[in-house]
């Protein structure tokens, strides 16, 4: 969501996000609005123990008193900021209240601050509900307003009315007129209900014991039935005869298709390449070109490497070839000699190697490698094997 304002801006200039009250937090709201340059807002009910402890006292107050009153009746609690860097200030205070005597010592008093746009909406329905909004019409002038003072009104865009049953009623519900938020929150709430009941009238399971996968699901129910709510916004009439299982149907079908078609005609997952037999491996090279151990005995054993050598490179190696009688190591001895091979898929450092080895052919050598006879070669016929 993070500066989305850059790719596609709002006609409003904002976004609201709703949220259940084990999300909601002044925190939250705070961090998510300077994430996305000022442009995400977010409503939400709350819990009363998850409140900081700076707004805290003003709510728990405001919902002692909210719950004695009558039903709709509602209080705006606005909501405040400490000042930055609390932990610094207290510290300093505290360094100098040791050289007060401890009769005369203060505790410390933060400052705290009316958050712009930002308050509490406790609420009485059945019982006591408290929300939370950063997304205010104005900033509350005072810390608790109620809900007949004009400025409470204007701070909670309105009100607008919404039915509830309260025992009294024959035919249809009582209408109450409740801040345009509430509404609000509740309208987008019913579509989150009815999102869990389509998921679980028609769920897609699968191996549901890992978590990994239940998120997986999760996320593809969702994006399948946001598919299928624009699908029936955008052409009411043609999808209004389609079920959301059917839906998931075709969806399915339609995303495995390309798969299922290469199955049909043999070109589905590749098969593992099969070993060769050793009656085809056995005997199957002829050179004389072999990677042999370097001989200890009249040396250390360690050569310079024929190709490292070719790149100005000054390194050794205690393998050499037993035809060419030149030290190398195991990759470079595998490169020089197969070079066609390597030349298919090379690594750009293998190219430029095997680009030295074809300089060195055509007497364009950069470098100038000395051919020195040496003792430290082991002959083919002085390999001894493991035992």
């Amino acid at each position: 969501m993070g500066h989305q304002t850059r790719r596609i801006s709002s006609s409003t200039g904002r976004r609201l996000m709703v949220s259940d009250n084990f999300y909601t937090r002044h925190l939250l709201a705070r961090a998510l609005l300077k994430f996305t340059d000022g442009e995400a807002r977010l409503l939400g009910t709350v819990r009363l123990n998850l409140v900081d402890k700076w707004n805290r006292k003003e709510l728990t107050a405001a919902v002692a008193r909210v719950s004695e009153i009558e039903r709709s009746s509602w209080e705006l609690v606005a909501a405040v900021d400490v000042e930055p860097g609390l932990a610094a200030n207290i510290q300093r205070h505290n360094q100098r209240q040791r050289r007060i005597p401890k009769a005369k010592r203060t505790v410390y008093t933060p400052t705290v601050t009316i958050s712009p746009f930002a308050g509490y909406i406790v609420f009485k329905d059945k019982q006591a509900v408290i929300f939370y909004t950063n997304d205010l019409k104005c900033t509350p002038p005072t810390s608790v307003l109620n809900c007949n003072d004009p400025r409470a009104i204007a701070c909670v865009h309105g009100l607008y009315p919404i039915r509830r049953w309260t025992g009294s009623e024959i035919m249809h519900r009582t209408t109450f007129m409740v801040p345009t938020l509430v509404a609000a929150y509740n309208l987008a709430m019913n579509a989150v209900d009815r999102v869990d009941q389509l998921r679980s009238t028609n769920p897609t399971r699968r191996k549901e014991m890992r978590l990994s996968m239940s998120m997986l699901t999760w996320a593809l129910e969702l994006c399948a039935l946001n598919a299928f709510a624009l699908l029936r916004k955008v052409h009411p009439t043609g999808a209004a005869s389609v079920s959301v299982r059917e839906f998931k149907r075709r969806l399915a079908e339609a995303l495995t298709a390309p798969a299922l078609q290469q199955r049909q005609h043999g070109e589905g997952v590749s098969k593992r390449k099969r070993v060769q037999s050793l009656v085809s491996v056995v005997g199957n090279i002829g050179s004389r070109h072999i990677l042999t151990p370097n001989s200890t005995t009249k040396s250390s054993g360690q050569l310079k490497c024929l190709l490292c050598s070719m790149q100005g490179l000054q390194r050794r190696s205690r393998w050499g070839c037993a035809s060419c009688e030149r030290g190398f190591h195991v990759e470079c001895f595998a490169a020089f000699h197969f070079r066609d091979v390597f030349l298919a898929a090379a690594t750009p450092s293998v190219r430029e190697a095997l680009d030295h080895v074809c300089a060195a052919a055509a007497g364009n050598q950069p470098f100038c490698v000395r051919t020195k006879h040496n003792n430290s070669i082991t002959p083919v016929s002085n390999i001894i094997l493991p035992q």
